[in-house]
């Protein structure tokens, strides 16, 4: 799961850590913020994902973050992430990721 603060539609990027001003959550059970150019442990791991599932990320007004795996909270209190700007959904095709759909 990644997202960015800027719009970037039309932008093509080799990886989600060239995104400036973006926060990633997956990476074997870490999470990446471009801000601080670090990985944090966080314990999910999209590998674990099977076909079917939904993922989803709730951003609350307080800037606290969940992933939210078939309605379950699986990582809770992802800390200062931003909220006084709209968000942009990117997504990092990584491992053995064949496709992807979005359901908004």
């Amino acid at each position: 799961l990644q997202f960015l603060r800027l719009p970037g539609a039309h932008m093509r990027f080799e990886g989600a850590d060239e995104v400036a001003q973006s926060w990633s959550f997956g990476y074997d059970g870490q999470a990446y913020s471009s801000s601080g150019a670090e990985f944090t442990s966080i314990g999910w791991r999209p590998r674990d994902l099977n076909v079917g599932d939904r993922v989803g990320l709730l951003v609350t007004p307080e800037g606290i973050g969940y992933i939210i795996v078939n309605g379950a909270a699986v990582v809770q209190d992802l800390k200062g992430l931003p909220t006084q700007r709209p968000l942009f959904l990117f997504i990092n095709l990584l491992g053995s990721t064949i496709s992807v759909s979005l359901n908004l």
